[in-house]
């Protein structure tokens, strides 16, 4: 190019020498040969066809360098045609939306509608709130019938996001599964702030969507919201669980601490959106996949007997306790049966502090009272019952006691035979309690249909 560049120089020289002296010739003609006058023509024309020709093949070699991507006349090129910059300035992820930031983008680069995930989205804020990093590749069709793409990512400058703009021709990218706006209204129910509360000595959190997507059968961190209330964990066993999922991570940490997965039920949850009404924790008593035996006294307040280990047929329990309904549960009493091991026989809270659970070896069972909402328990004493066993001796058959019921303000308790029992037809004893089950009073022989849990 420096070669050519001099050429250029000597021959636009040599045009501007041959016209001046044309001129000065034209005025001597008289004096000169016509021969003379005919080749200084012929050098002046030469010299401008090759001086026009050298511009055409500079200016078509200038255009090639321009094209050749990554070179610094292409970067100013493609920066003025296609790079925008949008200023959020102070924005906080805490007090205001994601819809907010594309609303600040749209006002720059006219974004279509409705938007698509053509890559992902991934932003990442601090504990404050501010954002720290921000990823977003997102396509849509034009008024003009046109398909664009819109690579959104940090900039050089702070508080500063640069937006790479360009022309797309793949149609299949504008599936339904990739829309955008799954992600503002699953935001839009989510309070990050307290949510982030899940990590307390984390610092650096991030938010990641990629549109509808299958966990299998795996529900590790999934949370659904659409119930007008906070996120809650349903156990769906057996179903895939499909939906558009906006996932709370920890910065850098993916691999060891789960995020917390977010799917809006409202937004087409399996084959249809999930009724939440229906998954609300059952009232009463019930037992989970892993036999383990649950009370639940109102829809969020629930005790579970948690199986701490097991050896010869005999098991070891922990009481938990949940505030929001199964969401997460916490152990109150790491041994509830006084160290006894045995198989669990039943579990009933009558209200949060008064409650009542059962263990079992063999043909006898204990029975466990707690007024303190099972975080201290004492086990249950009965007035012994004495049957005829032969004509000379008695025993007491009545060794394994049910749950104990109120009625009419008293508590009433049955206490059969066990599985061995014969007695009288496996006849129980009924018992009654005036004080909440701290003493009891015998009642009556009554029949096996006595007896609640």
């Amino acid at each position: 190019m420096p070669f050519l560049a001099g050429l250029l120089g000597i021959l636009l020289l040599w045009v501007i020498i041959s016209f001046i002296f044309k001129n000065k010739i034209q005025k001597r003609s008289i004096h000169l040969k016509e021969s003379f006058m005919k080749l200084a023509a012929y050098w002046f024309w030469t010299a401008l066809v090759i001086i026009i020709g050298l511009t055409l093949f500079t200016g078509f070699k200038t255009y090639q360098i321009a094209q050749a991507f990554g070179t610094p006349l292409n970067r100013k090129i493609e920066e003025w045609l296609y790079v925008k910059t949008v200023d959020y300035g102070e924005f906080n992820i805490f007090d205001q939306s994601v819809e907010e930031l594309f609303t600040l983008i749209d006002e720059e680069v006219d974004l279509p509608d409705p938007l698509f995930i053509y890559n992902e989205f991934d932003l990442e804020f601090d504990r404050s709130g501010q954002l720290t990093s921000f990823y977003a590749a997102v396509t849509g069709e034009n008024e003009e019938g046109e398909f664009e793409w819109f690579l959104i990512s940090d900039s050089s400058e702070p508080n500063q996001l640069t937006i790479n703009t360009g022309k797309n021709s793949d149609r299949e990218v504008l599936s339904d599964d990739m829309l955008l706006s799954p992600l503002f209204d699953t935001l839009d129910q989510l309070s990050l702030e307290e949510e982030i509360e899940t990590w307390p000595t984390e610092e650096e959190f991030g938010i990641y969507y990629d549109g509808y997507r299958s966990w299998g059968t795996d529900d590790t961190g999934i949370y659904y919201l659409g119930n007008g209330g906070g996120p809650i964990r349903i156990e769906l066993y057996d179903y895939e669980i499909l939906g558009y999922t906006v996932s709370v991570y920890v910065s850098g940490k993916t691999e060891i601490i789960t995020p917390n997965r977010y799917i809006d039920s409202s937004l087409n949850v399996l084959s249809e959106p999930i009724d939440l009404e229906s998954e609300k924790p059952v009232l009463g008593y019930q037992v989970d996949d892993k036999s383990q035996e649950i009370y639940f006294v109102t829809e969020a307040i629930g005790y579970r007997l948690m199986v701490l280990d097991a050896a010869t047929g005999s098991r070891w329990y922990g009481l938990e306790k949940t505030t929001d309904a199964g969401e997460s549960w916490v152990t109150i009493n790491p041994d509830p049966f006084d160290g006894r091991s045995g198989s669990s026989t039943g579990l009933k809270f009558l209200n949060d502090n008064l409650g009542f659970m059962a263990i079992a070896r063999g043909d006898q069972a204990t029975l466990f009272r707690s007024e303190t909402g099972g975080e201290t328990v004492s086990p249950v004493s009965f007035p012994d019952v004495q049957v005829p066993l032969t004509e000379d001796d008695t025993y007491n058959p009545f060794q394994f006691p049910d749950m104990p019921y109120e009625e009419n303000g008293e508590l009433y308790v049955t206490i059969g035979q066990g599985p061995n029992g014969d007695y009288n037809s496996g006849a129980k004893a009924l018992y009654k309690s005036v004080d909440d089950g701290k003493t009891w009073t015998y009642v009556d022989e009554v029949g096996t249909e006595f007896g609640k849990d």
